[in-house]
């Protein structure tokens, strides 16, 4: 089996001749993008800042619609987004369970990071960054529709600009997911053992389940 003839290669760079288009998303931040043959993007920056910045210009250019979709899901505000449906009311409400942060306490997880020196100080210039990116992509679905993807068209109005807490709610949603399979088992167990003594075992079960929504 030739893998090529499945997957698209993963390398880093463009090969001779599949070169099909060049972007350069900024006249001031120093970074450019090139597309192969299978528009995948390489992208190239004079800096760690401008490459960030061009990850989130082309993270936008390709999957706009479903970042919204997943800000909107962390935020436990999908049917808002996509309108009411029971589905949708049960992704909030689940999410919302999950983490339910309000907007000042994801700032303060941002801003968290600077305890962290030099290095929490560069994590969140390269975040910023990314957030700047993304946005300037933004910019220009309002002046070009062409830009904008047509799933729009069925949620509740064209996308707003991205800011520091709209991508810690898409981590937290992931982190939620992720703490579904497997988070504080230890204490879990340790409830299921010494609660089970005085609460019954479903009782201390269902403790240890809900307990478990805030281990994110």
């Amino acid at each position: 089996e030739n893998l090529t003839n499945r997957y698209h290669a993963a390398s880093f760079g463009v090969k001779p001749g599949e070169l099909t288009r060049t972007e350069v998303p900024s006249d001031s931040i120093p970074v450019t993008i090139y597309r192969d043959k299978s528009d995948v993007p390489h992208i190239y920056g004079k800096t760690d800042e401008a490459t960030e910045f061009g990850a989130g210009y082309v993270g936008a250019e390709d999957r706009l619609f479903l970042m919204d979709v997943l800000r909107h899901y962390g935020r436990g505000n999908l049917s808002a987004f996509l309108g009411p449906s029971c589905s949708d009311e049960v992704m909030d409400h689940d999410q919302l369970l999950l983490t339910g942060y309000s907007d000042d306490e994801l700032d303060k997880q941002f801003e968290s990071m600077s305890r962290y020196g030099e290095q929490g100080v560069r994590f969140k210039k390269l975040f910023n960054a990314y957030i700047d990116g993304i946005n300037a992509y933004i910019v220009e679905t309002i002046t070009d529709v062409l830009k904008l993807p047509g799933e729009y068209a069925a949620a509740a109005g064209s996308p707003h600009t991205y800011i520091t807490v709209d991508i810690i709610a898409i981590e937290g949603l992931g982190a939620g997911i992720v703490g579904k399979g497997g988070c504080c088992e230890l204490r879990r167990d340790a409830m299921t053992h010494d609660g089970g003594k005085d609460t019954g075992r479903g009782e201390a079960l269902r403790c240890g389940h809900e307990g478990r929504y805030r281990c994110v």
